[in-house]
């Protein structure tokens, strides 16, 4: 069983401690005080580290689309994947335009765990964080026809013979947010990990193709991906490596409930280029904190797996430093830390 230490290693206190819609209210009233300074003269650029139908993609064309209804940008906005090289495509693209605030990235846990477990030299803190938007546990899916039933079923398999299930991720390869949650959940219910068999494919939308296909027998993926086929009968979810159960999975236990010490959470963000101004970075947290407190984006948290969790660019660096040398221990736990 894992520390302790390392079963609460992603939920740090400030993202527990969402900023409620009061809250964002007022910030933004304030926002509009104090007009900013820069405002986007030409398209913005979404820079999304994983390939279309991914959970970074499904993030960045949800704020494309509330953007666009709300008129929170004037400007248009151009979804650009650049899956490859463990965020490294990505990052280099965000990085050819140092100062300009019209180039932003998803980013998520994978752009630290990357970088720590050798899949790739980035150095987040050279970009300028903008602001995170959310937490969202991992869920552990299977095909409908499975005879992994229950997360207990799944728990026994893996203590029988880790090797004999093939799981799949998607969108960060080893190490990145998904497979962190698999690792952990494996060895929290007695798996042996240098047995785990893992598929790595671009984004968990190509992750779920695999699992409907039956090439694989259980994915660990966000939820947005898999939500139609769970609705649809042909997937069935395990497990959720949520501390209590979601609203929207009312029906799908988390792995405390059966007996496995995982809790598990993502975290959901944005990042800009080296060298923006504070006047660009203000504009950045205005908006997205007015897109956080839309019904929209409200909506979209409580009809999926995510939990509100806005911080501006100052919060998101603090929680991002701390995740940063917590992520270093859990992986280090996990046999994952590059040396």
């Amino acid at each position: 069983m894992p520390s302790a230490r390392a079963a609460r290693a992603l939920t740090p206190a400030a993202l527990l401690i969402p900023l409620g819609i009061g809250a964002l209210a007022l910030l933004c009233g304030t926002a509009a005080a104090q007009a900013p300074e820069w405002r986007p003269s030409r398209a913005i650029e979404f820079v999304v580290p994983a390939a279309a139908g991914g959970g970074p993609d499904t993030l960045a064309r949800l704020i494309q689309r509330i953007a666009s209804e709300e008129k929170l940008i004037t400007a248009s906005i151009i979804v650009n994947n650049k899956p490859g090289g463990n965020h490294t495509l990505a990052w280099n693209q965000l990085q050819q335009s140092p100062g300009d605030g019209h180039v932003l990235m998803m980013a998520s846990l994978g752009l630290l765990a990357s970088s720590l477990t050798g899949g790739n030299s980035i150095d987040y803190s050279e970009g300028t964080m903008i602001a995170q938007l959310f937490s969202e546990p991992i869920v552990f899916v299977t095909h409908a026809g499975s005879a992994i039933g229950s997360a207990r079923e799944l728990t026994q398999r893996l203590r029988a013979d880790t090797g004999a299930i093939t799981f799949a991720t998607g969108g960060d390869g080893a190490g990145g947010a998904n497979h962190l949650a698999l690792a952990q959940a494996v060895r929290a219910a007695g798996g042996d990990l240098k047995r785990l068999r893992v598929v790595q494919y671009q984004s968990s939308q190509q992750a779920t193709t695999a699992l409907l296909g039956r090439h694989v027998e259980m994915i660990a993926s966000p939820l947005a991906p898999v939500l139609q086929h769970v609705q649809g009968g042909s997937l069935r979810i395990v497990a959720v490596s949520a501390a209590t159960r979601l609203p929207a999975l009312a029906g799908a236990p988390t792995w405390r409930e059966s007996g496995v010490d995982a809790v598990f959470s993502n975290v959901r963000g944005v990042i800009g280029p080296r060298g923006l101004s504070e006047a660009q970075v203000r504009y950045w947290e205005q908006t997205f904190a007015r897109l956080a407190a839309s019904e929209p984006w409200q909506g979209s948290l409580q009809s999926g797996s995510r939990s509100a969790a806005y911080l501006d660019a100052a919060g998101a660096a603090r929680v991002w430093k701390a995740l940063n040398q917590e992520l270093q221990l859990l992986l280090a736990e996990l046999g994952l830390l590059k040396k």
